[in-house]
């Protein structure tokens, strides 16, 4: 995906994403830049890295803890920002890959969560490939870390300490 494309989804424009800053360019050409999106700032951070043909290689989405919730209770801008995060940036030969790692995290609920439904919600079927299992425990805080490599590209998922901040950290890498 080029930068531009990138720009005009609507994980920029939905969300508002603003430039913060530029890194000097790598001695390999790849420039990074952070955004910051237009609400919840104090906990939301975004990477992108492009190199100098404006090819998106790696973007991180970056949450803390205590505003993405854990499995008691799930915060629904944070499943938002994911899901779109990872749809965006997933190549279309990649998006099998992770359908049901977008569908699960979306569909989250935490124990003391309360949901309405202005519909009665489909049932659809539960994953339980241990795949998509083990995302979904990293996303919840449960456990450390979740790597899905592709064929185009790759996706990480991992809790970490970033000074005082615990953090969910989303990685794609593009090949």
């Amino acid at each position: 995906m080029d930068y531009g494309s990138l720009r005009r989804s609507d994980l920029f424009t939905f969300f508002r994403l603003s430039e913060q800053s530029r890194s000097a360019p790598s001695s390999a050409g790849v420039l990074t830049i952070i955004f910051k999106p237009g609400g919840f700032q104090e906990f939301i951070d975004i990477q992108v890295q492009i190199d100098q043909t404006d090819l998106v290689r790696g973007a991180s989405l970056l949450m803390d803890r205590v505003w993405l919730g854990d499995v008691t209770n799930i915060n629904p801008f944070a499943k938002d920002i994911t899901k779109t995060f990872i749809s965006v940036l997933v190549p279309p030969e990649d998006e099998d890959f992770v359908k049901d790692i977008i569908r699960t995290i979306w569909n989250l609920k935490g124990t003391s969560d309360k949901v309405y439904y202005l519909t009665q919600p489909s049932e659809e079927e539960e994953s339980y490939d241990p795949q998509v299992l083990r995302a979904q425990r990293v996303y919840l805080g449960e456990e450390g870390k979740f790597e899905l490599v592709m064929p185009s590209s790759e996706l990480v998922m991992e809790n970490h300490r970033d000074g005082n901040r615990d953090r969910l950290c989303l990685t794609f890498k593009q090949f």
